[in-house]
Protein backbone atom coordinates (compact mmCIF):
# COMPACT_ATOMS: atom_id res chain seq x y z
CA UNK A 1 0.00 0.00 0.00
CA UNK A 2 1.34 3.10 -1.08
CA UNK A 3 2.68 5.68 2.24
CA UNK A 4 0.27 8.57 1.31
CA UNK A 5 0.93 12.16 2.37
CA UNK A 6 0.08 13.51 5.30
CA UNK A 7 -1.28 17.61 5.73
CA UNK A 8 -0.55 19.53 8.71
CA UNK A 9 -2.76 22.83 9.06
CA UNK A 10 -0.67 24.60 11.70
CA UNK A 11 -2.18 27.87 13.10
CA UNK A 12 0.16 30.55 13.37
CA UNK A 13 0.78 30.22 17.60
CA UNK A 14 0.48 32.96 20.23
CA UNK A 15 3.02 35.14 20.06
CA UNK A 16 5.55 35.72 23.18
CA UNK A 17 5.57 38.69 24.93
CA UNK A 18 7.57 41.04 22.65
CA UNK A 19 8.20 38.82 19.93
CA UNK A 20 8.86 41.69 16.76
CA UNK A 21 7.31 40.55 13.54
CA UNK A 22 11.02 39.14 12.14
CA UNK A 23 11.37 36.89 15.38
CA UNK A 24 7.29 35.78 14.51
CA UNK A 25 8.23 34.81 10.87
CA UNK A 26 11.92 33.36 11.58
CA UNK A 27 9.53 31.14 14.36
CA UNK A 28 7.52 30.16 11.83
CA UNK A 29 9.73 29.57 9.04
CA UNK A 30 11.65 26.79 11.94
CA UNK A 31 8.31 24.81 11.66
CA UNK A 32 7.59 24.50 8.37
CA UNK A 33 10.82 23.52 7.51
CA UNK A 34 10.82 20.97 10.54
CA UNK A 35 7.68 19.60 9.09
CA UNK A 36 9.39 19.76 5.15
CA UNK A 37 12.25 17.39 6.93
CA UNK A 38 9.42 14.54 7.00
CA UNK A 39 6.93 13.63 4.40
CA UNK A 40 4.61 15.98 5.45
CA UNK A 41 3.10 19.03 3.67
CA UNK A 42 2.90 21.91 6.23
CA UNK A 43 0.96 24.90 5.80
CA UNK A 44 0.11 28.34 8.07
CA UNK A 45 -3.54 29.27 8.14
CA UNK A 46 -4.28 31.94 5.55
CA UNK A 47 -4.18 35.29 7.80
CA UNK A 48 -2.09 38.13 7.06
CA UNK A 49 1.52 37.42 7.11
CA UNK A 50 0.99 33.61 7.26
CA UNK A 51 3.95 31.69 5.52
CA UNK A 52 2.95 28.52 2.96
CA UNK A 53 5.20 25.30 2.78
CA UNK A 54 4.91 22.01 0.70
CA UNK A 55 7.88 20.09 1.40
CA UNK A 56 7.28 17.64 -0.77
CA UNK A 57 9.90 16.79 -4.11
CA UNK A 58 7.30 16.55 -6.38
CA UNK A 59 4.22 18.54 -5.38
CA UNK A 60 1.16 19.07 -7.58
CA UNK A 61 -0.14 22.17 -6.27
CA UNK A 62 2.04 25.07 -6.49
CA UNK A 63 3.15 27.41 -9.25
CA UNK A 64 6.30 26.04 -11.11
CA UNK A 65 8.58 28.41 -13.15
CA UNK A 66 10.35 26.16 -16.09
CA UNK A 67 13.90 27.79 -15.85
CA UNK A 68 15.36 28.74 -19.90
CA UNK A 69 17.69 27.01 -20.69
CA UNK A 70 20.41 30.02 -20.48
CA UNK A 71 19.66 30.04 -16.87
CA UNK A 72 20.16 25.61 -16.62
CA UNK A 73 23.17 26.18 -18.14
CA UNK A 74 24.42 29.12 -16.20
CA UNK A 75 23.46 27.45 -12.92
CA UNK A 76 25.36 24.06 -14.32
CA UNK A 77 28.57 26.83 -14.65
CA UNK A 78 28.49 27.91 -11.13
CA UNK A 79 28.05 24.54 -10.14
CA UNK A 80 31.13 23.41 -11.89
CA UNK A 81 32.72 26.00 -9.98
CA UNK A 82 31.47 25.20 -6.59
CA UNK A 83 32.79 21.86 -7.18
CA UNK A 84 36.31 23.32 -8.01
CA UNK A 85 35.98 25.12 -4.85
CA UNK A 86 35.21 22.41 -2.80
CA UNK A 87 32.13 23.83 -1.37
CA UNK A 88 28.86 22.70 -0.60
CA UNK A 89 26.69 26.10 -1.19
CA UNK A 90 24.49 27.95 1.13
CA UNK A 91 21.63 25.29 0.77
CA UNK A 92 23.40 21.79 1.88
CA UNK A 93 21.90 21.83 5.17
CA UNK A 94 18.50 22.45 4.38
CA UNK A 95 15.96 19.60 3.43
CA UNK A 96 15.27 18.45 -0.41
CA UNK A 97 12.09 20.08 -1.11
CA UNK A 98 13.47 23.81 0.20
CA UNK A 99 16.59 23.46 -1.85
CA UNK A 100 14.81 22.89 -4.89
CA UNK A 101 12.16 25.39 -4.60
CA UNK A 102 13.76 28.31 -3.14
CA UNK A 103 17.72 27.71 -4.48
CA UNK A 104 19.80 30.33 -3.17
CA UNK A 105 22.65 32.06 -5.26
CA UNK A 106 25.88 30.73 -4.02
CA UNK A 107 27.43 34.11 -4.10
CA UNK A 108 31.51 32.72 -3.55
CA UNK A 109 30.54 30.27 -6.65
CA UNK A 110 29.02 32.76 -8.71
CA UNK A 111 31.94 35.81 -8.39
CA UNK A 112 34.51 33.67 -9.65
CA UNK A 113 32.25 31.81 -12.88
CA UNK A 114 33.04 33.29 -15.90
CA UNK A 115 29.65 35.24 -17.48
CA UNK A 116 31.18 36.77 -20.18
CA UNK A 117 30.46 34.56 -23.10
CA UNK A 118 27.47 35.95 -25.22
CA UNK A 119 25.28 33.44 -27.35
CA UNK A 120 24.92 35.97 -30.13
CA UNK A 121 22.36 34.94 -33.13
CA UNK A 122 24.01 36.14 -36.38
CA UNK A 123 24.38 39.67 -36.83
CA UNK A 124 24.89 40.10 -33.04
CA UNK A 125 21.79 42.17 -31.84
CA UNK A 126 20.10 39.51 -30.46
CA UNK A 127 21.06 36.48 -28.15
CA UNK A 128 19.64 32.74 -28.69
CA UNK A 129 16.33 32.41 -26.65
CA UNK A 130 15.48 36.27 -26.56
CA UNK A 131 12.09 37.33 -27.76
CA UNK A 132 13.13 40.93 -29.53
CA UNK A 133 10.59 43.56 -31.69
CA UNK A 134 11.47 45.12 -34.98
CA UNK A 135 9.71 48.41 -35.55
CA UNK A 136 9.87 50.40 -38.55
CA UNK A 137 7.49 52.32 -40.74
CA UNK A 138 5.78 50.55 -43.57
CA UNK A 139 8.32 50.25 -46.26
CA UNK A 140 11.55 50.88 -44.61
CA UNK A 141 12.53 46.73 -45.77
CA UNK A 142 11.70 44.89 -42.75
CA UNK A 143 10.33 41.80 -44.12
CA UNK A 144 13.42 42.27 -46.41
CA UNK A 145 15.94 42.70 -43.85
CA UNK A 146 13.93 39.75 -41.83
CA UNK A 147 14.30 37.59 -45.03
CA UNK A 148 17.97 38.23 -45.43
CA UNK A 149 18.81 37.68 -42.21
CA UNK A 150 16.82 34.30 -41.57
CA UNK A 151 18.41 32.63 -45.16
CA UNK A 152 22.03 33.66 -43.52
CA UNK A 153 21.11 32.40 -40.14
CA UNK A 154 19.87 29.10 -42.14
CA UNK A 155 22.77 28.43 -44.10
CA UNK A 156 25.39 29.35 -41.88
CA UNK A 157 26.70 32.76 -44.43
CA UNK A 158 27.35 35.77 -41.98
CA UNK A 159 25.73 38.46 -41.63
CA UNK A 160 25.89 42.05 -41.21
CA UNK A 161 29.91 41.41 -40.99
CA UNK A 162 29.25 38.78 -38.29
CA UNK A 163 31.68 35.41 -38.70
CA UNK A 164 30.02 32.63 -40.22
CA UNK A 165 28.95 30.19 -38.16
CA UNK A 166 26.53 26.68 -37.80
CA UNK A 167 23.14 26.30 -39.82
CA UNK A 168 20.49 27.25 -37.55
CA UNK A 169 16.58 26.19 -38.38
CA UNK A 170 14.28 29.20 -38.79
CA UNK A 171 10.40 29.60 -38.58
CA UNK A 172 9.02 32.38 -40.41
CA UNK A 173 5.13 32.95 -39.71
CA UNK A 174 3.93 35.77 -42.73
CA UNK A 175 0.88 37.36 -42.91
CA UNK A 176 1.86 40.02 -44.93
CA UNK A 177 3.57 39.28 -47.46
CA UNK A 178 2.62 37.31 -51.45
CA UNK A 179 4.62 34.42 -52.48
CA UNK A 180 6.16 36.74 -55.25
CA UNK A 181 7.43 38.86 -52.77
CA UNK A 182 8.50 36.53 -50.72
CA UNK A 183 10.48 34.39 -54.20
CA UNK A 184 11.26 37.79 -55.70
CA UNK A 185 13.15 39.21 -52.81
CA UNK A 186 14.77 35.49 -51.98
CA UNK A 187 16.34 35.66 -54.97
CA UNK A 188 17.57 39.44 -55.36
CA UNK A 189 18.88 38.06 -51.70
CA UNK A 190 21.15 35.55 -53.47
CA UNK A 191 19.88 32.79 -51.95
CA UNK A 192 18.87 29.10 -53.55
CA UNK A 193 16.22 26.58 -52.60
CA UNK A 194 19.31 24.70 -51.24
CA UNK A 195 19.77 28.00 -49.21
CA UNK A 196 16.40 27.91 -47.43
CA UNK A 197 16.45 24.18 -46.58
CA UNK A 198 16.15 25.13 -42.71
CA UNK A 199 14.24 27.67 -43.35
CA UNK A 200 10.28 26.69 -42.64
CA UNK A 201 8.09 29.32 -44.49
CA UNK A 202 4.38 29.43 -43.67
CA UNK A 203 2.71 32.17 -45.47
CA UNK A 204 -1.12 32.94 -43.92
CA UNK A 205 -1.10 30.51 -41.43
CA UNK A 206 -4.38 29.35 -40.03
CA UNK A 207 -4.57 30.00 -35.92
CA UNK A 208 -7.34 28.89 -34.15
CA UNK A 209 -7.78 32.50 -32.72
CA UNK A 210 -5.44 35.17 -32.02
CA UNK A 211 -1.87 34.20 -30.00
CA UNK A 212 -3.25 36.71 -27.75
CA UNK A 213 -6.34 35.46 -26.65
CA UNK A 214 -6.53 31.40 -26.51
CA UNK A 215 -3.66 29.69 -25.24
CA UNK A 216 -4.42 26.91 -27.99
CA UNK A 217 -3.26 28.93 -30.65
CA UNK A 218 -0.05 29.99 -28.89
CA UNK A 219 0.01 26.18 -28.26
CA UNK A 220 0.18 25.72 -31.90
CA UNK A 221 2.53 28.01 -32.68
CA UNK A 222 5.12 26.37 -29.75
CA UNK A 223 4.37 23.37 -31.20
CA UNK A 224 5.15 24.07 -34.82
CA UNK A 225 8.21 25.76 -33.37
CA UNK A 226 8.77 22.45 -31.90
CA UNK A 227 8.43 20.14 -34.56
CA UNK A 228 10.50 22.12 -36.70
CA UNK A 229 13.43 22.14 -34.45
CA UNK A 230 13.33 25.70 -34.84
CA UNK A 231 15.99 28.19 -33.12
CA UNK A 232 14.44 31.20 -34.48
CA UNK A 233 10.97 32.32 -34.84
CA UNK A 234 9.81 35.05 -36.87
CA UNK A 235 6.71 36.87 -36.76
CA UNK A 236 5.72 39.11 -39.66
CA UNK A 237 3.69 41.29 -38.92
CA UNK A 238 2.77 41.12 -35.24
CA UNK A 239 -0.57 43.00 -35.87
CA UNK A 240 -1.70 40.39 -37.94
CA UNK A 241 -1.63 37.54 -35.67
CA UNK A 242 -3.28 39.82 -32.56
CA UNK A 243 -6.85 40.18 -32.05
CA UNK A 244 -6.80 42.64 -28.71
CA UNK A 245 -6.55 46.31 -29.43
CA UNK A 246 -2.98 47.08 -30.01
CA UNK A 247 -4.07 50.06 -27.34
CA UNK A 248 -4.96 47.57 -24.63
CA UNK A 249 -1.51 46.70 -22.01
CA UNK A 250 -3.47 43.61 -21.46
CA UNK A 251 -2.98 42.33 -25.40
CA UNK A 252 0.49 42.23 -24.96
CA UNK A 253 0.87 40.70 -21.63
CA UNK A 254 -1.05 38.27 -22.54
CA UNK A 255 0.86 37.43 -25.20
CA UNK A 256 4.05 37.56 -23.52
CA UNK A 257 2.65 34.53 -20.99
CA UNK A 258 0.78 32.67 -23.91
CA UNK A 259 3.46 32.49 -26.84
CA UNK A 260 6.93 34.66 -25.77
CA UNK A 261 7.01 33.02 -22.00
CA UNK A 262 7.29 29.55 -23.21
CA UNK A 263 9.20 30.02 -26.46
CA UNK A 264 11.82 31.98 -23.87
CA UNK A 265 11.99 28.72 -21.53
CA UNK A 266 12.57 26.34 -24.73
CA UNK A 267 15.50 27.90 -25.27
CA UNK A 268 13.56 29.27 -29.07
CA UNK A 269 14.35 33.02 -30.15
CA UNK A 270 11.75 35.07 -31.30
CA UNK A 271 12.02 38.53 -34.16
CA UNK A 272 8.31 39.54 -34.47
CA UNK A 273 8.13 42.97 -36.53
CA UNK A 274 5.96 45.62 -35.89
CA UNK A 275 5.13 49.11 -37.14
CA UNK A 276 5.81 52.89 -36.22
CA UNK A 277 2.50 54.78 -34.60
CA UNK A 278 1.37 57.55 -36.34
CA UNK A 279 4.04 59.33 -34.53
CA UNK A 280 7.16 57.60 -35.36
CA UNK A 281 9.20 59.53 -32.41
CA UNK A 282 7.25 57.86 -30.16
CA UNK A 283 8.02 53.95 -30.80
CA UNK A 284 5.68 51.65 -32.28
CA UNK A 285 1.86 51.77 -32.77
CA UNK A 286 0.10 50.69 -29.73
CA UNK A 287 0.19 50.37 -25.48
CA UNK A 288 3.85 50.66 -24.43
CA UNK A 289 3.52 47.48 -22.68
CA UNK A 290 4.65 46.38 -26.24
CA UNK A 291 7.96 47.35 -25.43
CA UNK A 292 8.06 46.19 -21.92
CA UNK A 293 7.31 42.45 -22.87
CA UNK A 294 10.72 42.14 -25.06
CA UNK A 295 14.04 41.53 -24.22
CA UNK A 296 14.83 44.75 -26.77
CA UNK A 297 13.60 46.90 -29.26
CA UNK A 298 15.03 47.63 -32.01
CA UNK A 299 13.47 50.50 -34.26
CA UNK A 300 14.65 50.94 -38.33
CA UNK A 301 14.96 53.75 -39.87
CA UNK A 302 15.95 54.86 -43.44
CA UNK A 303 17.29 57.97 -45.41
CA UNK A 304 16.06 58.94 -48.90
CA UNK A 305 17.35 56.39 -51.61
CA UNK A 306 20.23 57.34 -54.06
CA UNK A 307 19.72 56.21 -57.35
CA UNK A 308 21.86 55.60 -60.15
CA UNK A 309 21.66 53.88 -63.73
CA UNK A 310 24.17 53.26 -66.38
CA UNK A 311 23.54 50.65 -69.43
CA UNK A 312 19.58 50.48 -68.41
CA UNK A 313 20.67 48.66 -64.74
CA UNK A 314 19.03 51.03 -61.91
CA UNK A 315 21.21 50.93 -58.95
CA UNK A 316 19.25 51.80 -55.75
CA UNK A 317 21.59 52.66 -52.22
CA UNK A 318 19.35 53.04 -49.06
CA UNK A 319 21.11 53.73 -45.45
CA UNK A 320 19.71 52.31 -42.90
CA UNK A 321 19.98 52.58 -39.49
CA UNK A 322 19.03 50.31 -36.28
CA UNK A 323 19.10 51.50 -33.24
CA UNK A 324 18.11 49.98 -29.86
CA UNK A 325 15.32 51.71 -27.69
CA UNK A 326 15.22 49.45 -25.14
CA UNK A 327 17.25 46.23 -23.67
CA UNK A 328 16.67 43.96 -20.78
CA UNK A 329 20.60 43.06 -20.64
CA UNK A 330 22.44 46.32 -21.89
CA UNK A 331 24.89 43.76 -23.84
CA UNK A 332 26.18 44.25 -27.20
CA UNK A 333 25.98 47.78 -29.76
CA UNK A 334 22.92 50.37 -29.30
CA UNK A 335 23.50 51.27 -33.00
CA UNK A 336 24.10 49.47 -36.46
CA UNK A 337 24.67 51.63 -39.36
CA UNK A 338 24.23 49.82 -42.63
CA UNK A 339 23.68 49.93 -46.54
CA UNK A 340 20.83 48.26 -48.35
CA UNK A 341 21.99 48.22 -51.99
CA UNK A 342 20.22 46.37 -55.07
CA UNK A 343 20.32 46.48 -58.31
CA UNK A 344 16.72 45.69 -60.85
CA UNK A 345 16.56 46.17 -64.81
CA UNK A 346 15.02 50.07 -65.75
CA UNK A 347 11.70 49.56 -64.79
CA UNK A 348 11.56 45.93 -64.02
CA UNK A 349 12.10 43.17 -61.60
CA UNK A 350 15.21 43.32 -58.96
CA UNK A 351 18.34 41.42 -60.05
CA UNK A 352 19.20 38.10 -59.12
CA UNK A 353 21.70 38.36 -56.13
CA UNK A 354 21.77 41.57 -56.21
CA UNK A 355 20.50 43.40 -52.68
CA UNK A 356 22.57 43.19 -49.78
CA UNK A 357 22.82 44.52 -46.39
CA UNK A 358 26.06 45.60 -44.83
CA UNK A 359 27.29 47.36 -41.86
CA UNK A 360 28.92 51.19 -43.00
CA UNK A 361 31.55 53.15 -41.37
CA UNK A 362 31.03 56.25 -39.20
CA UNK A 363 31.34 58.44 -42.27
CA UNK A 364 28.09 57.39 -43.75
CA UNK A 365 25.95 58.03 -40.58
CA UNK A 366 27.63 61.12 -39.84
CA UNK A 367 26.07 62.39 -43.69
CA UNK A 368 22.66 61.38 -42.27
CA UNK A 369 23.24 63.07 -39.04
CA UNK A 370 24.01 66.27 -40.70
CA UNK A 371 21.37 66.19 -43.36
CA UNK A 372 18.80 65.49 -39.93
CA UNK A 373 20.48 68.32 -38.03
CA UNK A 374 20.57 71.06 -41.23
CA UNK A 375 16.40 70.34 -40.94
CA UNK A 376 16.38 70.97 -37.48
CA UNK A 377 18.47 74.01 -37.93
CA UNK A 378 15.87 75.15 -40.29
CA UNK A 379 12.92 74.20 -37.76
CA UNK A 380 14.40 76.51 -35.22
CA UNK A 381 15.29 79.61 -37.45
CA UNK A 382 11.46 79.13 -38.88
CA UNK A 383 10.62 78.68 -35.09
CA UNK A 384 8.80 75.82 -35.66
CA UNK A 385 5.75 75.32 -32.82
CA UNK A 386 6.89 72.05 -30.92
CA UNK A 387 4.82 68.98 -31.88
CA UNK A 388 4.46 65.18 -33.28
CA UNK A 389 5.86 64.30 -36.42
CA UNK A 390 2.43 65.26 -38.21
CA UNK A 391 2.60 68.75 -36.91
CA UNK A 392 6.26 69.09 -38.12
CA UNK A 393 5.34 67.78 -41.77
CA UNK A 394 2.24 70.30 -41.91
CA UNK A 395 4.77 73.30 -41.09
CA UNK A 396 7.55 72.24 -43.32
CA UNK A 397 4.79 71.72 -46.04
CA UNK A 398 3.81 75.15 -45.45
CA UNK A 399 6.83 76.60 -45.27
CA UNK A 400 8.08 75.29 -48.53
CA UNK A 401 10.74 72.76 -47.27
CA UNK A 402 11.09 69.69 -48.74
CA UNK A 403 9.61 66.88 -45.78
CA UNK A 404 11.84 63.43 -45.65
CA UNK A 405 10.68 60.27 -45.64
CA UNK A 406 8.61 59.31 -42.68
CA UNK A 407 11.53 57.43 -40.33
CA UNK A 408 14.07 60.36 -41.44
CA UNK A 409 11.32 62.99 -40.22
CA UNK A 410 11.13 60.52 -37.37
CA UNK A 411 14.56 61.40 -36.76
CA UNK A 412 14.10 65.14 -37.42
CA UNK A 413 11.24 65.27 -34.86
CA UNK A 414 13.34 63.53 -32.12
CA UNK A 415 16.13 65.81 -32.61
CA UNK A 416 14.25 69.03 -33.03
CA UNK A 417 12.41 67.82 -29.49
CA UNK A 418 16.03 67.17 -28.11
CA UNK A 419 16.67 70.78 -29.01
CA UNK A 420 13.62 72.75 -27.21
CA UNK A 421 15.58 73.18 -23.52
CA UNK A 422 18.40 74.81 -25.72
CA UNK A 423 15.76 77.24 -27.40
CA UNK A 424 14.17 78.08 -24.29
CA UNK A 425 17.69 79.26 -22.84
CA UNK A 426 18.09 81.00 -25.98
CA UNK A 427 14.99 83.09 -24.89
Amino acid sequence: MDKQKSIVSVAPSASPVGESTEEREARLIEEAIQGIAGDTTVKADETPGAIIWDGMSEPDDYETYEPTPADVEQAAAVEETRGEMGGQGPDADLPEGVRKRFASIDWEAAYKTDFSKVDWLPGRFMERGQQVTLVGDGKVGKSLFALDWAYRCASGRRFMNDVRHEPLRVLYLDRENSLRDVITRAQALGAAPNDLANVVYKQFPQFKAGLDQAAGAAGELVRLAEIHRADIVIIDTVSRFITGKENDSDTWLQLYQLMHARLKHLGIACLRLDHFGKDADRGSRGSSAKSQDVDAVWELSASAPEKSVEDDVETIKILLKMRRTHTRSGLGEDLFPMSRVGQRQRGGMWMTNRTRHELVGAAALASVKQDVDEIVQRLIDGKCPAGGREAVRAWMKANYISVPRSDTLAEVVRAFKDRQPEMTDSK
